[in-house]
Parts: structure tokens; sequence; C-alpha cells
């Protein structure tokens, strides 16, 4: 079985808060609680419902998380699309440590390449308008340039 058949495999086999409350003998709602971080909820209870869910392999739904809280947890760097913006020593290593500091704080990093001028800002319209986003940047790498003094 290869890596796509075991994502598929687990996407499809998906655990559910009911999985949790049968296994571990308490209700969907203290289920609920304890695997969204309220605290009150009997510590012994917690430990034992975090280690079912654990070994189910649960897995919280990312969307409805975002849609309650009203936030993405995603940040939206749009960098320049040239010939050589990819081969760029400064946006390779920027992104990957923006990559790096984001996923140790389960972010997520969405990354757009724009030809700068309208193809540009249409992008940031989309992404600030659609509310899909909780930081965004736009990278530059000529810092005189007149777009660039909107930045993070």
């Amino acid at each position: 079985m290869d890596f796509t058949e075991n994502v598929v495999e687990s996407v499809s086999a998906k655990v559910t808060l009911k999985d949790i409350a049968e296994k571990s003998g308490y209700s969907i709602t203290t289920v609920s609680r304890v695997l969204t971080g309220y605290s009150d909820v009997n510590a012994q209870t917690r430990q034992h419902i975090i280690e079912i869910a654990n070994a189910l392999g649960y897995q919280p739904n990312l969307l409805i998380r975002q849609l309650h809280s009203q936030r993405t947890q995603t940040i939206g760097l749009i960098i320049p699309a040239r010939d050589n913006g990819f081969s760029n020593e400064f946006f390779t290593q920027l992104t990957l440590g923006i990559g790096d500091a984001a996923s140790l704080e389960y972010y997520d990093l969405l990354v757009s390449a724009q030809k700068p001028g309208e193809q540009e800002m249409e992008a940031y319209r989309r992404i600030a308008g659609g509310n899909r986003r909780t930081a965004r940047c736009r990278l530059r790498s000529k810092w005189s340039s007149r777009s660039a003094r909107k930045t993070c």
C-alpha cells in the first residue's frame, strides 16, 4: 500500500465524536468539551477520552473549527512571480522560515505567486475580501517600490 492509499484510507475511516463517546462510555457532549479544551471536565475523564481519541486516530474537522472560531489559522504569503522568482534565494529562505515558524504554531502557509500590477492587487483583494486568512504578507525584493509600502 503506498502513501496515497494510506491517506485515502485514513480519510475514509474518519473517527467521529460519536465513535469516541461509544468507546469511552461518555456522552458526545463530554467528548466534545474535552477535545475543544474546556476546563470543566475532570482530569481523569479528560485523560481517558484523549487516550481513546489518540488510539482511534481522531483528527478534528478543521473546517468546522475554523467556521466556529472565524479564524483560518492560515498565513497568506504573496510573492512576485517573475521568471527567476522561485530561484531567488531570499524568497526561498524567507518562505521556508515562515513555513517552519507557522507550523510550530499549527498554522498553514498559503503561498501565491502573482505578476506585479493588477493581477497582484486582485489577489490581495480576493484574499483580504474573502476573510480566509489570519495574517497576510506581501513581499518585494525591491523595498523602494511604491507598492512595497504596505507590507505585513
